[in-house]
């Protein structure tokens, strides 16, 4: 129903959208819909309407909101108060809100802190922190030094910084400090404050970072001889993923291939302890790994350039890598699977490509399919493209808006009557309807849409199909 409150509201028409989020059974599910209605009334200029529909989402927040729920919503709502020249009612709304039982802060606090310092009144920003949690202020500090740092005022952040002590609170401070410098090509400061860090992780992700910006505005001799200068891995090993690309781009693929090796000899050179992230297990195999996958955008390179033989050489020289990949890598493990699949689409090998999604686990296998099933299809395999669909249409990670996309380009109607029916009538698929209708618009199919939404045994794929080819009219140029 969201979808259909965006498209209300692209119609110009939020009577309807607002009436589209007054049928949801439970206020809170409504919460989204009256963000994007106030966005879009902020960006019309009708101030009245978007401070209404900031109060919408101030109500449901103050009557569901649990102290141990996420804060992203009062965040943003703290965020559009300001935007909106309305700091009090920011204000007002987090001193309203209940504190953590365990942590003893409300939540909001330290966005209403960023954000007054982002506006410059850093007085204001330090009275809200020593009235609402005086025992812990030092995250709030970071708050400032973040907000003033965002709006160029390194002085004021800096001065923030040192004041905060010693500690994680004070490496994050300057870390911050560090990384809008490098944004704004003030390196020299950047790295004199990147001494300060006392976290080492943390200092050799920014030393990395800063060696990245200046290495993308060097020319390739400059680059190389700032390589042959540098002493600690992450540093050597942002340079030279620069001069990868560079080389790549200057089409010298020899030199650029043999610098893979040498990314991987730095890691050999240079180890680092395992560590755990949100996005899985991350150690020096993982990273190895993924300094051998630079042969794919290599062999993409490699194949617009003309040399097909090279470019099957370089993909087939890291997929068996990629596949042995620990699955505790797990998002990382993803990237490069996809990757490899877009690169064996470009170089139209379609069976190899089903013969790499075969080696995965099935697990991984699903995520995949719609990927595949469309490489089949583009290489004129229709059928091969509806079994793969078929197999795993089930799946609960099964989706098919590529394949969908591609068979309308072809004009498959009677594949893409058998791609919904073998989808069915399941929620997680709404996306895969709202293609359909898009796609088949943009192939100029509108009268064969019409008849297939006629013929539709479900209200939800028609409703959705119809949104999708509204968004297709709306959109088009």
């Amino acid at each position: 129903m969201t979808d259909l409150v965006s498209e209300c509201l692209r119609a110009n028409d939020e009577v309807a959208a607002r009436a589209v989020v007054a049928m949801k059974k439970r206020p809170e599910f409504g919460l989204r819909d009256w963000k994007i209605i106030a966005i879009e009334q902020k960006a019309r200029g009708d101030r009245s309407a978007h401070l209404q529909s900031l109060e919408q989402v101030r109500q449901v927040i103050v009557t569901d909101h649990k102290p141990e729920d996420p804060a992203n919503s009062i965040d943003w709502l703290v965020e559009a108060y300001f935007a909106a020249g309305e700091p009090n009612k920011a204000v007002d709304l987090v001193k309203s809100l209940p504190r953590h039982p365990q942590l003893g802060v409300r939540p909001g606090v330290n966005m209403v802190v960023r954000e007054f310092a982002k506006a410059g009144d850093v007085d204001a920003a330090r009275a809200f922190v020593l009235d609402q949690q005086p025992e812990w202020p030092g995250l709030a500090w970071v708050e400032i030094v973040r907000g003033s740092a965002a709006t160029g005022r390194f002085d004021e952040a800096r001065r923030t910084a040192d004041g905060i002590g010693s500690g994680p609170s004070r490496d994050s401070a300057y870390a911050s400090i560090v990384t809008e410098l490098i944004k704004s090509n003030r390196l020299p400061e950047a790295r004199d404050l990147i001494a300060k860090i006392a976290n080492e992780k943390t200092q050799r992700r920014l030393v990395g970072e800063a060696a990245t910006a200046t290495a993308k505005a060097q020319s390739i001799d400059e680059v190389i001889a700032a390589e042959r200068q540098a002493t600690s891995r992450e540093e050597i090993l942002a340079i030279l993923q620069v001069l990868f690309d560079k080389l790549v781009e200057a089409k010298r693929f020899d030199e650029a291939e043999s610098k893979i090796q040498t990314m991987i000899d730095t890691v050999n050179n240079f180890p680092r302890p395992a560590e755990r992230s949100a996005f899985g297990q991350w150690d020096d195999n993982a990273a190895r790994t993924l300094l051998r996958a630079k042969a794919l955008p290599l062999a993409r390179a490699v194949h617009t350039a003309g040399d097909r033989d090279r470019a099957v050489r370089l993909l087939d020289s890291v997929e068996p890598e990629i596949i042995a990949m620990d699955d505790a890598m797990g998002f990382g493990k993803l990237l490069l699977i996809g990757e490899a699949l877009v690169t064996r689409s470009e170089l139209g090998m379609s069976q190899e490509a089903e013969k790499f999604i075969n080696c995965l686990p099935e697990h991984i296998r699903s995520q995949f399919i719609d990927m595949l099933a469309t490489l089949q299809a583009k290489a004129g395999n229709v059928d091969a493209a509806l079994k793969t669909i078929e197999q795993y249409s089930q799946a609960e990670r099964c989706d098919a808006g590529s394949l969908i996309a591609e068979l309308a380009r072809q004009k498959q109607i009677d594949a893409l009557k058998k791609v919904i029916t073998l989808l069915g009538d399941q929620p997680q698929h709404t996306d895969d309807y709202q293609q359909l209708g898009s796609a088949m618009l943009k192939a100029d199919l509108a009268s064969e849409l019409d008849t297939m939404i006629a013929e539709f045994p479900s209200a939800r794929i028609q409703a959705y199909a119809c949104l999708g080819a509204s968004r297709s009219i709306r959109n088009a140029p």
